[in-house]
């Protein structure tokens, strides 16, 4: 999950923390994985 925050917040968007990208993925116990994620501008 990635979330980005917002120190400076407009009006409109009264959140704090906005979930911007989500990945689901499997892992074995023990196991780990890299997860990237690309944002755009508007993100």
């Amino acid at each position: 999950m990635l979330f980005l925050s917002q120190p400076f917040r407009k009006i409109s968007v009264p959140e704090m923390k906005m979930l911007k990208k989500f990945k689901k993925i499997e892992l074995q116990e023990g196991e780990s994985m890299d997860v990237s994620f690309s944002l755009s501008a508007e993100d």
